[in-house]
């Protein structure tokens, strides 16, 4: 019987994933991970989530363990976002815990206890395709719940150990499955965008996990000229037009942010169209590298819908995403993915 690990992180998704699996006849274990202790930033926050995970593997009658992956979780994950903001980028964290902690240190978790498969709560859809010989993915049947974005940086030797279970389900499907095997999780709300800052304030959680004090700046056009004062760089983000805390009598926008001299710099809503820009760190799916130029969708972040590109390598690192129309807010640190119809053809850091 085919042993697979499955990724129970307390949420409806994963539990469901976990309960069709076993109801498929597989030998399944649960496994939950431990991640930040936020007593390290004077905050007593209780992990409901393991206790819900756990509620849910006795229920199913399948083993269920914990494994403590603070300190890689600390160094992969927390410290490059702290690290990016603090340099005037936005880094997208959900995208190196997926790269080297759900898909790193735990399948490798998972192949020592004899697991052939890591199954999660993602929705997104794996195929192989018999000419390449190479692993897919693509987009999930419910659009809304679509999570391809964030697993551009999965390898092929990841890909041939993961299973999606959710991948041809709705959410609401999930929900009504969930409820019709009596988890008690069913109706339990969606989990925030990052899931170590647990009031939504990143900036707090960086000031509280640096130990930080305000530290203020000017803030400039885009010729350099001084025109108003901010309260320290990792308080605004690209395309930012609200609580600038200073009022210029007509919309302004944060159009870049220079950690180096510790500026911030505004300008109109049209200094926020680009029309390219090069992302490094690049990974690709379908095939191990790109031959000449290629058309796709390009997608900037999580929640842009995509819009028409053509990529050209510049090296083997580095990428030249150009768009056929401006996009706005373009932000260093961000993961652009790029899309070939219903495929995920892959993605790469924006510089």
């Amino acid at each position: 019987m085919e042993k697979v690990m499955v990724a129970m992180s307390g949420g409806v998704d994963s539990s469901v994933s976990a309960a069709m699996l076993h109801n498929q006849g597989l030998e399944v274990e649960g496994v939950t991970l431990k991640l930040f202790d936020f007593k390290k930033i004077g905050l007593n926050i209780s992990n409901k989530d393991i206790t819900d995970a756990r509620n849910v593997a006795k229920l199913l009658n399948i083993i269920h363990s914990v494994v403590n992956l603070e300190n890689l979780f600390e160094e992969q994950v927390i410290n490059k976002f702290v690290e990016g903001y603090l340099n005037g980028i936005t880094p997208n964290p959900c995208i190196f815990c997926n790269k080297h902690v759900k898909f790193g240190a735990l399948l490798d978790y998972a192949k020592s206890h004899g697991c052939s498969k890591l199954a999660t709560g993602h929705y997104a859809v794996i195929e192989h395709d018999s000419a390449s010989k190479r692993f897919l993915i693509k987009r999930p049947t419910d659009s809304h719940k679509d999570q391809t974005y964030v697993l551009c940086f999965l390898t092929q030797e990841q890909l041939s150990h993961v299973i999606f279970p959710l991948a041809s389900t709705t959410k609401q499907e999930t929900r009504k499955l969930a409820q019709q095997l009596g988890l008690p999780i069913f109706n339990k709300p969606e989990s925030q965008d990052i899931c170590f800052i647990k009031n939504g304030n990143y900036v707090d959680f960086i000031k509280h996990y640096a130990k930080l004090q305000n530290n203020p700046g000017d803030f400039v056009n885009a010729a350099g000229q001084v025109i108003g004062t901010h309260k320290g760089i990792i308080n605004y983000t690209i395309g930012q037009r609200r609580w600038l805390g200073v009022s210029f009598g007509k919309p302004m926008y944060v159009i870049a942010k220079n950690s180096a001299n510790n500026t911030v710099v505004l300008g109109e809503e049209n200094e926020l169209l680009k029309k390219k820009f090069i992302a490094q760190s690049v990974n690709f799916i379908p095939f191990a590298s790109l031959n000449g130029t290629m058309e796709v969708d390009a997608k900037i972040r999580y929640n842009h819908a995509g819009s028409p590109a053509i990529i050209s390598m510049l090296n083997a690192n580095e990428v030249l995403v150009e768009f056929k129309t401006p996009q706005k807010s373009i932000t260093p640190g961000q993961t652009v993915a790029f899309y070939k119809d219903e495929y995920l053809i892959g993605g790469g850091i924006i510089i």
